[in-house]
């Protein structure tokens, strides 16, 4: 299943300047202070970074966060991801925390299975134009890794400690 988002992300239209910015992640790396921005198309498109879609019985929260003004660039941003109950605050389960370059499944920092962890402290919608804001907390150690997510092969002895917030709007697809 992570594979499929994966390749989702990665198989999403390039950025341009009709991207807006819809908020932040921000975390600090091995304890230096980092900063991310979340991106969408204009209202109704489907290209939404920040995104929860329901996964039949439950709902996927799915961020991925740019350097602030690069929208194009590949490189340097941060991917959240975890299955919640339902499209309500709360801990998620099957936590994939990641830095990652231009392809989602090439050489990056990855939590190892179990080991990250995405809480969702408040989430918002706005009425029913699809839209609301979502903020929460992560942590977790992120080690070198390289391949496709579900079989990828994580140094456990080249690792980073992350921790970090997010406060975003947020798309719900198909919700």
């Amino acid at each position: 299943m992570r594979l499929a988002l994966a390749l989702c992300l990665a198989a999403a239209p390039a950025l341009s300047e009709e991207w807006s910015e819809r908020g932040t992640v921000t975390a600090e790396v091995d304890g230096l202070a980092q900063l991310w921005t979340t991106y969408d198309l204009s209202v109704g498109a489907s290209g939404a970074s920040p995104r929860m879609t329901d996964d039949t019985g439950s709902v996927r929260l799915s961020i991925l966060g740019y350097r602030p003004g690069e929208p194009d660039a590949g490189e340097g941003r941060i991917l959240l991801v975890g299955v919640l109950p339902d499209a309500a605050p709360g801990a998620a389960e099957e936590v994939r925390l990641a830095l990652v370059g231009a392809d989602l499944v090439g050489l990056r920092w990855e939590t190892l299975p179990g080991a990250g962890t995405l809480h969702v402290t408040s989430l918002e919608r706005a009425g029913d134009d699809g839209y609301g804001r979502a903020r929460g907390d992560f942590a977790g150690r992120f080690c070198l890794a390289d391949g496709d997510p579900e079989a990828a092969t994580r140094d456990p002895n080249d690792c980073r400690e992350v921790e970090g917030h997010f406060e975003t709007e947020i798309r719900f697809d198909s919700m």
